[in-house]
């Protein structure tokens, strides 16, 4: 499968505040040249540095994913760089002046609407795909991934839940941007009441 790398067309901001940290941030999506990969820049910090969005810069995934490369940290960016994925954008500097997006919400609908609003840019280089051409698993306890060949992207999840509103869920979809968008874009992070008290002192 070969297909061109896209960024966005034009600049693209968006204000509010972190799910956990609270904090007010101002987040602009810039357009990038080919190559340069999905690119989280600090402009609070000084000589706003910046660090890849790549798995060998990944330090934390307690509640949220983290991000860090020097004095450039930034976290909880599941949803954000799922609407990216999902809507075929290769390349993209995304300038936070806070280390967490905001949390709009509490769905990736939100960044994929921003994407729609900048518009896409083909480029000219080719994206490098990664083709599973054999089955492989992870497990730890009763979690569990399994990957297998497909001729495209298809995700089975299960969802075991003690909650009595939550239980047992699942979800099969072929991942496309039009299914992201109407299945998955709208889901929102699940909250629990005892963790409200906590998130209210922080903001």
């Amino acid at each position: 499968m070969n297909r061109k790398q896209h960024t966005i067309r034009k600049p693209v901001s968006y204000k509010g505040n972190g799910l956990h940290s609270g904090m007010p941030v101002t987040m602009t999506m810039h357009p990038a040249k080919p190559g340069t990969g999905i690119l989280f820049r600090r402009s609070d910090l000084p000589g706003m540095p910046e660090v890849p969005a790549d798995s060998r810069y990944i330090t934390s995934t307690m509640r949220a994913t983290t991000l860090e490369k020097g004095p450039a940290k930034v976290f909880t960016v599941e949803h954000l760089l799922s609407a990216l994925y999902a809507l075929n954008i290769d390349n993209c500097i995304i300038e936070m002046d806070s280390p967490e997006p905001p949390v709009a919400d509490g769905s990736g609908l939100v960044f994929a609407r921003l994407v729609q609003q900048a518009g896409r840019t083909e480029q000219a280089a080719e994206r490098k795909v990664y083709k599973v051409d054999r089955a492989f698993s992870v497990y730890d306890g009763d979690k569990y991934i399994v990957m297998l060949p497909y001729d495209g992207m298809r995700i089975s999840f299960t969802s075991l839940n003690s909650h009595p509103l939550l239980g047992t869920q699942y979800q099969d979809v072929e991942l496309t941007e039009a299914s992201f968008l109407e299945e998955i874009a709208p889901a929102r992070t699940i909250g629990f009441m005892a963790e409200v008290e906590q998130m209210k002192k922080m903001g």
